[in-house]
């Protein structure tokens, strides 16, 4: 049946064509120079470089205070110091033989020195993630709104007695 359907759609010429995502594509990689230099350089696999003409990269990076950005497949930022917190974020512009711009993508991350390289916040070195469980403790002791235990429920006031709020009138 399957056959039958896909020669016939064939017949009346009509084909699928398969979704492409070009930002899947490019990627980035940073890179010390002997000076320690934070640099970074765009990157893009082959099956991208036969359909694009050209990738063109607009970096931005930013520490807690400052920002910086530029132009380019390379760039460099000497101000960034080993003990920053990086934000580097791109935004990269394929364009056709054309100079018609195809697809913008852009992406961000979050780095830190680790004393050998930069490494990604969100990719770096999770060890474990695990469920906290709540210790609920039933003493019937009794607290006012500040976390002071008190000796007896007070008259027309809110307490805490068990991790819940009463009031008593």
């Amino acid at each position: 049946m399957k056959k039958l359907l896909l020669a016939l759609l064939v017949s009346l010429g009509l084909q699928m064509q398969a979704q492409v995502d070009w930002c899947d594509s490019i990627s980035y990689t940073f890179y010390p120079n002997p000076n320690l230099v934070f640099s970074v350089i765009g990157l893009t696999t082959d099956s991208l470089d036969s359909y694009a003409d050209t990738v063109e990269f607009v970096w931005e990076v930013c520490t807690q205070d400052l920002c910086f950005s530029d132009n380019g497949l390379y760039a460099s930022f000497p101000i960034i110091l080993l003990t920053d917190t990086v934000k580097v974020c791109y935004r990269a512009l394929v364009t056709d033989v054309n100079w018609q711009i195809i697809v913008s993508c852009e992406s961000c991350d979050t780095l830190v020195y680790n004393n050998k390289t930069w490494i990604s916040l969100v990719t770096g070195n999770v060890v474990g993630i695990h469920d906290m469980r709540a210790n609920i403790i039933k003493d019937d002791k009794i607290y006012d709104i500040m976390g002071r235990e008190l000796e007896y429920a007070p008259t027309g006031v809110m307490y805490i007695r068990n991790q819940k709020l009463y009031i008593s009138r």
